[in-house]
C-alpha cells in the first residue's frame, strides 16, 4: 500500500484514542513508530509500506514498558498520571526525570530508548 492508500484510509475513518501510527516496510525487518499527527504530515503519496497499526496511549506505553520495564515507571497524582524515567545522561550518570503523560513524551522516551532499532 502506498502512503497516499494509507492516508486516505485514516482520513476517511476515525481514529477515535488512538494517536500513534506503527508501520513497516516490506523489505525491512522493523517497525517504526510515529505520532499520527507526524506521520500524516511527512507521509508521501509515493512511499510504499507493507503495513501499519494504529496504537492507543495505553498500548503505546505497554510498547515502552517492554522495552525497559525496570526503568520507567507512572505514578498517579490527584491531578493526572507521570512518568519517571531513569537513564544516563550525557555524563554517564544516572538521572531521574519526570513528565506528565503524554503522548509527546511517549513518543520521545520510546525514540531515546529504541534508537530507531524496533524489531517487527
Amino acid at each position: 500500500m502506498t502512503g497516499y492508500e494509507i492516508r486516505q484510509k485514516l482520513m476517511d475513518a476515525d481514529s477515535g484514542e488512538r494517536c500513534f501510527i506503527k508501520w513497516w516496510r516490506k523489505e525491512n525487518d522493523f517497525a517504526d513508530y510515529e505520532l499520527l499527527e507526524h506521520f500524516l504530515q511527512q507521509v508521501e503519496p509515493e512511499q510504499t509500506f507493507e503495513g501499519y497499526e494504529l496504537l492507543s496511549m495505553e498500548q503505546m506505553w505497554r510498547e515502552l514498558k517492554n522495552i525497559d520495564p525496570q526503568n520507567i515507571w507512572m505514578e498517579h497524582k490527584k491531578d493526572g498520571e507521570v512518568l519517571h524515567w531513569q537513564h544516563y545522561d550525557s555524563d554517564g550518570r544516572v538521572r531521574e526525570d519526570v513528565y506528565r503523560y503524554s503522548p509527546e513524551v511517549l513518543m520521545a522516551i520510546f525514540d531515546q530508548e529504541t534508537q530507531g532499532d524496533t524489531l517487527c
